[in-house]
């Protein structure tokens, strides 16, 4: 082996590099453990790269899509969605859209299809029959299996008649959204963004406390789904060529949940988004 030729005396990797490797490769150059260079290096996206991530993002949205239309055509059982007499249920709301992940070269895991009071903490994945009159949060976020690039999107659809805690709620979550995405551009700091869309949920009534909007504004998107840069509390300034996700929620538990999430890429002039898909509440 020619490692040490090839690559020089010493290689630079991130903290969860695989020690097995690092101790082998250790024979033949120096390991130095980086814990930001990498990251950083990775968080500027090239156009190859771009381009890999919106065909990604097409395929997420065929499969959401496809969870929608289940949803939208099922018909109402004392509050319960069907599918000719079958329940209608998340788990099988998540494998259609795998399924349909699958066919397009991608897959996903820990998908989140969520409803009623479940809807009210951000991140649990939803289990069981889904309800009429009720949010029901999908978040989807499927990698290529061959080139590696993820997507990331969610959306807050309703069977039938939101309550109308939920109701506005949303309008003002959607509102949030478009602001936060006016507010992304090269040079802009992930931080005041954040504090721009919690200011803006203050001022309509959604104090961020232990309730309301609880987390990052946004994230990276790449090689995983979650990585530099930040759009929060420690966001620091976005480069052209970051991949971001913009996604406000609000959480309340009693009445639900909702999130709207897009991804698009960090410009000179400002956020070519990537989402296409509606934003319907109601279906």
């Amino acid at each position: 082996m020619m490692i040490a030729g090839q690559v020089g005396k010493k290689i630079l990797v991130p903290p969860n590099f695989p020690i097995a490797l690092a101790n082998s490769l250790n024979k033949y150059c120096t390991i130095l453990v980086d814990s930001g260079t990498v990251q950083s290096m990775r968080a500027k996206k090239s156009r190859d790269e771009i381009l890999l991530m919106k065909n990604v993002q097409k395929v997420t949205e065929k499969a959401m899509e496809r969870a929608i239309s289940l949803i939208r055509s099922a018909s109402v059982k004392k509050g319960i969605l069907y599918l000719d007499k079958t329940p209608l249920t998340a788990e099988f709301v998540k494998f259609s859209m795998h399924s349909l992940l699958l066919q397009h070269g991608c897959n996903a895991v820990d998908t989140i299809v969520s409803c009623g009071e479940d809807t009210s903490i951000p991140h649990i994945t939803g289990s069981g029959p889904l309800k009429s009159d009720e949010p029901i949060v999908i978040d989807l976020f499927p990698v290529n299996e061959i080139s590696g690039y993820y997507a990331d999107m969610t959306r807050t659809v309703v069977r039938g008649e939101p309550s109308p805690e939920i109701l506005e709620m949303y309008n003002t979550l959607r509102e949030a959204k478009h602001l936060g995405i006016s507010l992304v551009r090269k040079g802009a700091s992930g931080a005041d963004i954040h504090q721009e869309v919690v200011d803006f949920f203050k001022d309509h009534g959604y104090e961020s406390t232990t309730r309301g909007f609880v987390h990052n504004l946004g994230h990276g998107v790449g090689l995983q789904v979650h990585e530099l840069p930040t759009v929060g509390p420690a966001g620091k300034a976005l480069l052209s060529g970051n991949v971001i996700t913009i996604e406000p929620g609000l959480y309340y538990p009693g009445i639900g949940g909702v999130r709207l999430e897009d991804i698009g890429v960090v410009t000179a002039k400002g956020f070519e988004n990537f989402t296409e898909f509606p934003e319907d509440l109601i279906i």
